[in-house]
């Protein structure tokens, strides 16, 4: 029950998060001269972070999976003579 609403509550800060960021690119697009100023108090939530340590933790989980794959491939196919 306890897993079920701490899931819900990160689906959710996720959506804000993506709502967030959506509005700040549209903006950004929309006024070419504005300054996010006052960005310093929201980066600095506690949901911001935590989505953004997660995002980071993937990256490099992915990265090094395909460092592993290239690695192995390549391992691989120097053995083998082709004609």
């Amino acid at each position: 029950m306890v897993k079920s609403l701490q899931m819900k509550q990160m689906s959710k800060d996720r959506e804000r998060i993506r709502d967030f960021q959506r509005k700040l690119y549209l903006k950004a697009k929309q006024d070419k001269e504005f300054r996010f100023y006052v960005l310093y108090d929201k980066i600095r939530d506690k949901r911001f972070l935590k989505e953004a340590y997660k995002r980071v933790k993937t990256n490099k989980e992915i990265k090094r999976k395909n460092e592993t794959f290239r690695y192995t491939y390549n391992k691989g196919q120097s053995g083998t003579n082709v004609m």
